[in-house]
């Protein structure tokens, strides 16, 4: 009797050690991690002075016209938006070089996710990257929402900037790398 009660003990002790790695939460995010990681594409982008944009995707404006007016003009519908049809990821960065300026730009970044998001637009200074702007997404629906940022920033050709969005134990982002048009 004297033995079973030391080993009892420590099963005890070790017990909520050993269920916190088995929470649904922490074996998800342990999955993605080890199988997907971060799902990052990269692009080059020729920003002419007119300014250029990239996007991951698009809105079907003959499928979801109300969606593809609200993404268009940056704002919540007008009416509610129902069903999980509009469940979808895209990631938009628009590049706008500011006249008179020796390669200052203003970057526009937006985001539409089926969950909520934390939207990060990102520039890689020296190797690392640098935070430029941060903010979380609104509800659009109970499977849409959006997040738009925007940011004014000095760069050269050859800037990768990095458009991130995270949310629901998911990671997607966009490196582009701004090069000048004619290149």
């Amino acid at each position: 009797m004297g033995r079973k009660l030391p080993v009892v003990a420590l099963l005890v002790t070790l017990f909520p050690a050993c269920s916190a790695l088995t929470k649904p939460a922490y074996l998800a995010q342990f999955e993605h991690e080890l199988v997907y990681g971060t799902d990052i594409d990269a692009y080059d982008l020729a920003v002419p002075l007119g300014g250029a944009s990239f996007a991951t995707d698009d809105v079907d404006r003959v499928r979801y016209p109300q969606l593809a007016a609200a993404w268009t003009a940056g704002e919540a519908p007008k009416a509610p938006l129902f069903g999980r049809d509009h469940a979808m990821w895209i990631r938009q960065l628009d590049v706008t070089p500011v006249l008179n300026t020796n390669g200052q730009v203003q970057l526009s970044a937006k985001a539409l996710a089926p969950y909520p998001i934390r939207l990060t637009v990102l520039a890689i200074e020296d190797g690392e990257e640098v935070a430029l702007t941060q903010g979380n997404s609104e509800a659009w629906s109970a499977a849409t929402h959006f997040a738009k940022l925007g940011v004014d920033y000095l760069a050269d050709s050859g800037t990768v900037i990095i458009v991130r969005m995270e949310g629901a134990h998911q990671a997607h982002e966009t490196r582009v790398r701004l090069v000048a048009a004619g290149n």
